[in-house]
C-alpha cells in the first residue's frame, strides 16, 4: 500500500530506540560513544523499511507528500535513507550487520530498471529526482566494494543511462552544482565516461560562490545558513577522496582543505550548550545534518579541531534531538524540529527531506579504529567562556553566554525571499540556539519579534513592514571587546497571494529607508535606527523595535528598555506559532513618525535588548545614549564607549531604488559560457 502506510507482506518491527549505556569517562559531555550512533542509524534503518515497496525502490514515509507525490516521495525515502546504510556499510568494511549492501541494491536494480512497476522517477522528469540521484551516487562511490563492484552489468547499464539525464535536468545555481559533479564521477568510475568539461564547470560555478573567511552564498543573493556546512563544504570534502583522477582532485584538496580550516572553528562557535544547532535559515528539519562540515573535515583529515572536540558537537547534535523526540514513537524522522510539526515544511519538502540528517551521523563511515572514536570529548567553545566575533563574509555578529549556553546571531547582511517562511529565517534582528520565534501566524504576515518595522494604515488597518534584502556596511569586534554592526534597507510590505503558486514572486509596496547600527556587550544588545522618508513610498506612521521571542512558561525572560524620550512601551503574544511553544511572548517599544521621520526630541530610536535568565535588568547596568545627527554614543557602565554610525541615507550606501535585487553578476555566466559541451545552464 502507498500513501505512508507500510507495504504489505513486510515484517513489522518495534519501532523502540535502545541505547547503550552512557560512558562518562570517554565522552564526560555526553555520554555517547560510536555505538550510541549506530543505534540510532540502525533504528532508523529497521524502521525505514517497514515503509519500504516490496522490490526496495521506494520508501514512502507517512504524510502528505506535498508537490512531491508518491513516486518522487518514495524516490526520497530511498536516496536519504541509503546515506545512514552507506555510512554504516564503509564503517564496518562491508561487515554490514543489517544486510543493507544487499537491500539497497536490489532497490537500485529495481529503480533504474524501465519497466518495472518501482521504476524511479527520471531526471528530465521531476528536479527532485536529480537531488536524490547525488546521495546515491556519492554513497556508491563511497561504498564500491560492497555495492557497486558486486552490481550486475544490467543494472549498471540502467543506471548509468538515468544518471545521464541529470546532465540535462534543469538545477539550480546553488549547491544543486554537485549534484552533477557527483553523478558525473560515479559515470567515470562505472566506466560509462564522465564529461570531465562539464565538471570542470560545475567546479568553477561553485568556486565562484565562495566569499571568504569560510564561507560560500548558496546561490542567488546573499543566502547564509547552515547549507554553508552541510553542502558547500561538506560535497568538496567528500568528493576530491573519492573522484578516481586524483591529479585532478589535488588542484582543488588544498583549496577546500583551507576553506574548511577556516569555517569550522566559526561552525563549532554557533552550537549551544546542549547540542542545538542554531535556529536559522531554511531546511532546519534537516536537524543534526548541522554535524556533517565536522565529520567531513575529518574524514578528509582537514580539521583543524581536536577529534575530542568533533565527538563531543555531533553526538550532542544527535542526542539533543533524541531526546527531544527525533526521531519519533514509529522511528521516524518527521518534517519538524523536535517533534512533527508540519509547517515548517517547505515547497521542496517531501516526507524523506528529513533524512538528509543523514549527514550528520556521516562520520559512522570512519571505522570503529580511527582515532576520533577513541579521544575523550573536548569542550565546545560555549562551554569554555562567552563567545564574542563577527562573520564579516556573511554581515553576523555573533554572541554567546557561557552561563546559558545560549549561541545568539545578530545579522546585518542578509536574504530578501520570496516565501514567507522564508523570510522569518533570514530577515530577522536576531537568531538563536535556544528560540525559535514565530514562523506561522500574525508575526509572520506582521513583523514584531526581532523585528525593526514601519507600522503603516494606509489599507485601513495596522501592517508592518517587512526587512528586505539588508545591506551590511560593517561588523566587527572592537579591541574593546565590543560587537558593532552597521546596515540599511528600504522597508517595503509584501503582497504576496497565500494562494500563489510555489516559489512565486510577491509584489511589494516600498516605504522608509532604516539605517540599523548594534552593539553587543556583556549580555546587552543596543539597536539603534535612523528613518528617512522615501519620496512617493508609504512613510508610515510609527517605528516598532521587537525584542526576543520566548516561550512564558519557560526559564528564560525578555525586555525591550527605551535609552531615548518618546518612546512606548508594549507587550505582545502569539499562539501555536512556534515548533516548540505552544505560545510566544515578545516585548517592543514604538516611536511616533512625523513627515516619515523620528521627531527631533527623540532623534533616533535607541532600545537595550536583553533575554535570558535575568533580562529585566536596573538601569545603571545599561548603558546611556547621546543621541548625535549621524548615530549615537553609548557609554556602558564600566566607562566603555561606543559610537555607532547612523549616516544619511546618501551616505549610507546606494540609492535603494530597486526593490527586488536580480542574480548577482559574478554568478551569471557570459553568454559564451552559457553551456558546456552542450548541457544546458539554467537556474529555477
Amino acid at each position: 500500500m502507498m500513501g505512508g502506510v507500510p507495504f504489505t507482506g513486510v515484517e513489522m518491527s518495534e519501532p523502540t530506540l535502545h541505547l547503550p549505556p552512557e560512558d562518562r569517562e570517554l565522552s564526560p559531555y555526553t555520554g555517547w560513544t560510536r555505538d550510541h550512533l549506530t543505534a540510532v542509524v540502525d533504528h532508523l534503518l529497521e524502521n525505514a523499511r517497514r515503509y519500504a515497496s516490496p522490490g526496495h525502490a521506494r520508501i514512502l514515509f507517512p504524510g502528505d507528500q506535498g508537490p512531491h507525490g508518491d513516486d518522487v516521495a518514495g524516490l526520497e525515502g530511498f536516496a536519504r535513507t541509503f546515506l545512514l546504510a552507506g555510512a554504516r556499510i564503509a564503517g564496518e568494511h562491508g561487515a554490514d550487520p543489517l544486510g543493507s549492501a544487499e537491500w539497497y541494491l536490489e532497490g537500485i536494480r529495481n529503480g533504474v530498471e524501465p519497466t518495472h512497476p518501482e521504476r524511479w522517477t527520471r531526471p528530465t522528469e521531476h528536479p527532485q529526482a536529480v537531488v536524490e540521484a547525488a546521495s546515491i551516487a556519492m554513497m556508491l562511490l563511497k561504498t564500491k566494494p560492497w555495492t557497486l563492484d558486486r552490481m550486475d552489468q544490467q543494472t549498471k547499464d540502467n543506471l548509468a543511462d538515468w544518471l545521464r539525464d541529470v546532465r540535462q535536468a534543469r538545477v539550480a545555481l546553488n549547491n544543486w552544482v554537485w549534484f552533477h559533479i557527483f553523478t558525473e564521477t560515479l559515470l567515470e568510475v562505472m566506466g560509462a565516461g564522465w564529461d570531465r568539461e562539464f565538471v570542470q564547470f560545475r567546479l568553477d560555478q561553485h568556486d565562484q560562490m565562495y566569499l571568504a573567511d569560510g564561507w560560500y552564498t548558496d546561490g542567488e543573493g546573499m543566502r547564509f545558513d547552515h547549507y554553508n556546512g552541510w553542502a558547500m563544504h561538506t560535497y568538496p570534502l567528500i568528493w576530491a577522496d573519492l573522484v578516481p583522477d586524483q591529479e585532478f582532485a589535488d588542484k582543488y584538496r588544498p583549496i577546500y582543505h583551507d576553506r574548511i580550516r577556516t569555517f569550522l572553528p566559526q561552525a563549532a562557535a554557533l552550537v549551544g550548550a546542549d547540542g542545538s544547532p542554531l535556529f536559522q535559515g531554511r531546511s532546519l528539519i534537516y536537524r543534526f545534518a548541522a554535524g556533517a562540515p565536522f565529520w567531513a573535515a575529518t574524514i578528509a583529515d582537514a580539521s583543524p579541531l581536536p577529534l575530542g572536540q568533533i565527538r563531543r558537537i555531533t553526538s550532542g547534535m544527535v542526542k539533543y534531538f533524541v531526546h527531544h523526540g527525533a526521531p519519533d514513537a514509529d522511528g521516524i524522522l518527521n518534517r519538524g524540529w523536535h517533534h512533527n510539526w508540519p509547517a515548517m515544511a517547505q515547497v521542496y519538502s517531501g516526507t524523506g527531506s528529513p533524512y538528509w540528517a543523514a549527514k550528520g551521523l556521516l562520520g559512522l563511515a570512519l571505522p570503529a579504529d580511527h582515532p576520533v572514536w577513541s579521544a575523550v570529548e573536548e569542550p565546545m567553545p560555549i562551554e569554555t567562556g562567552d563567545i564574542a566575533f563577527a562573520i564579516e563574509p556573511a554581515g553576523w555578529l555573533v554572541s554567546g553566554s557561557q552561563q546559558e549556553g545560549t549561541v545568539r546571531v545578530h545579522p546585518h547582511g542578509g536574504l530578501g525571499m520570496a516565501r514567507k517562511l522564508e523570510d522569518v529565517l533570514y530577515t530577522r534582528l536576531g537568531y538563536s540556539t535556544d528560540t525559535t520565534g514565530a514562523l506561522v501566524g500574525d508575526w509572520v504576515e506582521n513583523p514584531l519579534p526581532n523585528a525593526a518595522a514601519i507600522l503603516s494604515d494606509a489599507e485601513g488597518s495596522i501592517r508592518a513592514s517587512h526587512r528586505v534584502w539588508p545591506e551590511a556596511t560593517g561588523v566587527a569586534l572592537d579591541a574593546d571587546g565590543t560587537l558593532v554592526g552597521s546596515s540599511w534597507w528600504q522597508a517595503q510590505w509584501s503582497n504576496l497571494d497565500p494562494d500563489a503558486e510555489p516559489g512565486q514572486r510577491r509584489t511589494v509596496s516600498p516605504g522608509p529607508t532604516l539605517t540599523y547600527a548594534s552593539a553587543i556587550r556583556g549580555g546587552i544588545e543596543v539597536r539603534a535606527i535612523r528613518v528617512d522618508p522615501v519620496d512617493g513610498a508609504n512613510n508610515g506612521i510609527a517605528l516598532r523595535l521587537g525584542g526576543w521571542a520566548i516561550d512564558p512558561a519557560g526559564p528564560l525572560g525578555s525586555a525591550v528598555t527605551p535609552l531615548v524620550p518618546g518612546m512606548s512601551l508594549g507587550h505582545a503574544s502569539c499562539a501555536d506559532a512556534s515548533p516548540t511553544s505552544e505560545e510566544l511572548d515578545a516585548p517592543y517599544a514604538t516611536v511616533s513618525l512625523e513627515n516619515g521621520r523620528i521627531p527631533a526630541e527623540t532623534g533616533h530610536a535607541v532600545v537595550a535588548v536583553t533575554y535570558g535568565e535575568v533580562a529585566e535588568l536596573p538601569g545603571e547596568a545599561l548603558p546611556t545614549a547621546e543621541v548625535r545627527q549621524d548615530g549615537v554614543r553609548l557609554t556602558w557602565p564600566d566607562g566603555v564607549t561606543t559610537d555607532l554610525p547612523l549616516p544619511a541615507p546618501s551616505a549610507a550606501g546606494p540609492d535603494p531604488d530597486s526593490l527586488m535585487r536580480p542574480l548577482p553578476s559574478q554568478f551569471v555566466p557570459a553568454s559564451s559560457a552559457a553551456t558546456s559541451n552542450g548541457h544546458p545552464f539554467r537556474t529555477q
